[in-house]
């Protein structure tokens, strides 16, 4: 997972915003009078947030009689995701504001949507809330669908409140074979908690990170099999060994728990591989 920086934008603000080209006089009544309980649960969301307890917020389906789920769905789906709705650029700045356009989730597919952290069919009141709208890829969007964590330890990492950046905790290890192949998983770091490592190994499985890096791991194999085999008939198994742990160094600098500084550690570390298990 990477961070990012948490929105700055007022929930109810956003809200009002959305609501603002309601033709309805009733239905444009109702919404205004529930701005306070959004801005309440946008409260209550950060505090929980900030205490990785998300799980402990009440679920909300029917806000009142008036303000159904269909109601407050179409709030987020017609009135700020759509396009030319009053909330569109709320929508598209939260979207475009991933470093290189990555899936903080995956870390490597490009977004294409807004994941509610809280499922939107449960949390009605933050459908539109911004730290609830996470940039994402389709398909870690469709992995997660509606899971509503039931305790700390199931709940997936957040992006704008948990900070994983500093220990490694993503690792590969090569498989030997023909042709050689990678399989990833993570390692509990001794510096978090249980609930901590609990929760990085519950993401990283709910979004089903494992296979999306060894397909893309035995594409980088593929690719690098030439060059290695180069490097292995200029210097030997030393030389390939360094050139891995050069690329690996450099990994590590820039983000310690991606895919690719995995692999490249892991590759380094292969006796196997750098001995002649590339051919």
């Amino acid at each position: 997972m990477k961070r990012m920086n948490k929105p700055n934008d007022n929930a109810m603000e956003v809200f009002t915003l959305c609501i603002s080209k309601v033709k309805n006089v009733n239905l444009k009544r109702n919404l205004g009078d529930i701005k306070q309980l959004i801005n309440q649960a946008a409260i209550e969301y950060d505090e929980h947030a900030q205490n990785a307890d998300l799980y402990l917020v009440p679920q909300s389906i029917n806000i009142n009689d008036n303000i159904t789920k269909v109601v407050m769905e179409k709030v987020y789906t017609q009135r700020m995701a759509k396009a030319s709705s009053p909330g569109r650029n709320v929508y598209d700045r939260l979207r475009s504001s991933a470093e290189f356009n990555l899936c903080p989730l995956c870390g490597h597919r490009q977004v294409k949507t807004l994941d509610h952290y809280l499922p939107k069919s449960n949390y009605t009141k933050h459908v539109v809330m911004p730290f609830n709208l996470i940039p994402a890829c389709s398909d870690c969007n469709k992995d997660k669908l509606d899971v509503v964590a039931l305790d700390k330890e199931s709940q997936t990492l957040h992006p704008y409140y948990d900070n994983v950046t500093e220990y490694q905790w993503l690792f590969a290890e090569v498989i030997e074979g023909e042709p050689a192949s990678a399989h990833f998983y993570t390692r509990d770091v001794p510096e978090y908690d249980d609930v901590l490592n609990s929760r990085i190994r519950n993401h990283f499985e709910i979004f089903k990170l494992n296979s999306l890096y060894v397909s893309q791991s035995g594409v980088l194999l593929s690719n690098l099999r030439y060059r290695v085999i180069d490097l292995y008939e200029r210097g030997g198994s030393e030389a390939v060994t360094d050139y891995f742990c050069a690329e690996a160094e450099s990994r590590v600098r820039y983000c310690l728990n991606s895919w690719e500084t995995a692999i490249y550690l892991a590759l380094s570390e292969s006796e196997w591989y750098c001995n002649g298990g590339f051919r």
